[in-house]
C-alpha cells in the first residue's frame, strides 16, 4: 500500500510540473532523435547535454522548457504512436522494471527501427549508473563517466560524527514518509542524517506511530505545495508529540516542483538543504 501510495505521489508530481500548454507543435525528425518517456531520463540527457537531440517528452515532462517547445508523445502506457512514426526518432527512452513493460513494446519500436532503452531508478547510486549507462547506449560513454564524476564531487562531504535523527514526510498530513533503501534516505544518510524509519520503502504512517518516533529534524517534501499546504504541513510536525522530545524540532519544508523525483538536478539540490538543515541542528547542540 505504501508503495503504491508513493507512486501515486509521484505522478502527482509530475503532473504539477508539467505545465499544461495548448500550443500545437509540429513534430520534427531527426536521425539521432531521442524521445524521453521518463523525466528523470530527460534530467539525464541534458546532464549529458543532449538537450538539442531531445525530440519529444512525456505527458509527466517534468521540464517545461522541453514541454512547451516539443510534441508530447503520451507515456510508456499510453504512447501515440502516430506522433511517434512522424517524429521518427532513433531511441525511445522509458522508466521502469522490463518485465512490467505493455506487451508489445519492444517488437513494436523494433519494427520502426527505434533502438527501446528502459531505465530503473530506485537509489541514489541508481542515478549515476544510469547516467552511465544512458551515455553508453547514446554513444557518448566519456560524457556520461564526466556528468557522473561531476554529480559525486558535488555531494562529497565530511559526515559529521554522530548521526542527526530525521523524519521524512511526503505529504502535509504525516501520512506518507520515505524509509530505508530509496534514494531519499540515501542522501538524508549522505548528508548526515539517521532516518527514524527503519522500514523499506515508502510505508504509510498514523499519528501514533509518528508520537513514537525521536526525530530532530523533519523533512515534509511537498512538490508545487502552496503557502495553505505548507502551513498544514508546519502545524502537523508541531502538534505531534515525538517521543523523548527535550528541544523543539526543526521543521524544514521543500517545495521545490521536482523535490520527488530521482534525477541529478534533484539529488543535488535536495542533498544541499538537507545537509544545511543538518548542519545546522547540530550547532545547535
Amino acid at each position: 500500500m505504501g508503495q503504491r501510495n508513493f507512486v501515486f505521489l509521484i505522478l502527482l508530481l509530475i503532473t504539477t510540473i508539467g505545465c499544461d500548454n495548448n500550443e500545437v507543435h509540429k513534430p520534427q525528425s531527426r536521425p539521432d532523435g531521442i524521445v524521453s518517456l521518463s523525466p528523470a531520463a530527460t534530467d539525464l540527457l541534458v546532464h549529458l547535454g543532449l538537450y538539442d537531440r531531445i525530440v519529444g517528452v512525456s505527458s509527466y515532462e517534468a521540464n517545461a522548457s522541453l514541454k512547451s517547445r516539443l510534441p508530447v508523445v503520451g507515456d510508456y502506457q499510453r504512447i501515440d504512436w502516430e506522433t511517434l512514426v512522424v517524429i521518427r526518432p532513433r531511441y525511445l527512452i522509458v522508466q521502469g522494471r522490463s518485465d512490467r513493460m505493455p506487451p508489445g513494446l519492444s517488437e513494436r519500436c523494433q519494427s520502426l527501427g527505434i533502438q527501446l532503452i528502459d531505465i530503473q531508478i530506485d537509489r541514489l547510486d541508481d542515478i549515476l549508473m544510469m547516467l552511465v549507462r544512458l551515455a553508453q547506449a547514446l554513444g557518448v560513454e566519456q560524457t556520461g563517466l564526466n556528468a557522473a564524476r561531476k554529480v559525486q564531487i558535488q555531494m562529497d562531504t565530511v559526515i559529521p560524527s554522530g548521526k542527526i535523527p530525521a523524519l521524512i514526510l511526503l505529504n502535509e498530513s504525516g501520512k506518507f514518509s520515505a524509509g530505508k533503501q530509496t534514494f531519499l534516505d540515501d542522501l538524508l544518510t549522505r548528508a548526515g542524517g539517521e532516518n527514524v524509519i527503519t522500514t523499506s520503502g515508502y510505508p504509510t504512517l498514523d499519528r501514533e506511530f509518528l508520537a513514537t518516533l525521536a526525530p530532530q529534524i523533519v523533512f515534509v517534501l511537498l512538490p508545487g505545495a502552496d503557502d495553505k499546504t505548507v502551513d498544514q504541513a508546519r502545524q502537523m510536525v508541531d502538534q505531534i508529540r515525538f517521543s523523548g522530545q527535550s528541544k523543539k524540532t526543526r521543521i524544514r519544508v521543500i517545495r521545490r516542483p521536482d523535490v520527488l523525483l530521482p534525477s541529478c538536478t534533484n539529488a543535488i539540490q535536495l542533498f544541499r538543504e538537507m545537509s544545511d538543515e543538518i548542519r545546522e541542528k547540530g550547532l545547535q547542540k
